[in-house]
Formats: C-alpha cells, structure tokens, sequence
C-alpha cells in the first residue's frame, strides 16, 4: 500500500507537467528518427536501375562548330531542310507517366508540337493509329485550338503513325516509336 501511495503522489504532482512531458518526448523521438535516417542514409547513394555507362563510347558533341566542307555536308544539310519542310516543322512527340506500383502500364501522350511552327492553327485534324494491340484502330483528334494529341496506356513500346490534315486539305504522314527508355533512368 505505501508504493501504491507514492506512486500516486508522484503521478498528481507531475500531472501538470505531463503535456510538456510528452513534448519533450515527441521531440527526442523526432530527434533520434532525423539522426538515424541520416546516418543509414549517409553513405547510400540512390542508383538508377540502369546505368548510363552503356553509352560511353558514343561520340560526344556540342552544339556549333565548323561545317565540313565536303560534299554530305551539303547533302545532310538539304536532307534538313527538307525535313523540316515537308513537316511544316510540326513533329510527333510524346512523354509518358511511370506505372504506379501496382500497374506495369505507363500513361502516355502523344501530340504534335512545333514551337517555330505556324503552321499548328492550320491543323484540321489529327488521325493516329497505334497498330494491332488497338486492333488498327484510327483515332481522329479535331483540332479546338489546344494541343493536338491522344492519350493512352501501355506496357511495352509500340509505332504510332499519324496522319495531320490540313485545313486545305493536305496530309502529312507522321511516326513515332513510343517507347519508355527514359523512365528506366529515373
């Protein structure tokens, strides 16, 4: 009976304190889980899945430089060009989201961009297809006055060709490897 007494004397005497009690605590606890973190962390560096070394031995270059005289130079040059032109400098891009833990299929979108293109306001429409996991499906995407584009999910890369129709009628034949190279990085 006498602990029991004492044991109650103390407990009504520091029952004012214990709401600073317990926040000394919490902070010792908050404390000691910072400190631990950063001491198993500490030496651990977060390593890609992938390791870029697998492209060590492709050529490094910068943008500029001197233009080779030769005659491909030219050739190259007009293969540019005409690229460029034939696409009204409208090309089909696209991103993706990762799968989130439980699922193995990105979201993807693809659009036409042209940063230097005024040619996008003069986009009727947007025909892609992404072959025979849609059952070669055609899937038109009118042109509102936004991004011109589709989006969908997968598991594994696939083509998806593209046909742009012009206001006036012209087509441009577009394609694109949607693949997920980048995510295998990050």
């Amino acid at each position: 009976m006498i602990g029991v007494s004492v044991i109650d004397i103390i407990v009504s005497s520091f029952n004012q304190y214990l709401p600073q009690i317990l926040a000394v605590i919490w902070a010792f606890v908050f404390i000691a889980v910072i400190l631990l973190s950063y001491f198993a962390l500490k030496n651990k560096t977060l390593v890609p899945k992938y390791s870029f070394d697998r492209f060590k031995s492709f050529k490094k270059i910068r943008q500029g430089g001197k233009k080779r005289p030769d005659w491909t130079s030219d050739l190259r040059t007009d293969h540019y060009e005409d690229y460029f032109k034939a696409f009204k400098g409208l090309f089909l891009v696209h991103t993706y989201e990762k799968p989130k833990e439980s699922s193995k299929h990105y979201n993807i979108f693809i659009y036409i961009s042209g940063d230097e293109s005024k040619y996008l306001p003069h986009i009727a429409r947007a025909e892609f297809m992404f072959g025979p996991a849609w059952n070669n499906h055609i899937f038109p995407v009118t042109n509102n006055g936004g991004i011109i584009g589709i989006s969908t999910t997968a598991s594994k890369p696939f083509l998806c060709t593209c046909c742009v129709v012009m206001r006036d009628g012209r087509r441009l034949f577009m394609d694109r490897y949607i693949d997920f190279e980048v995510g295998k990085y990050f």
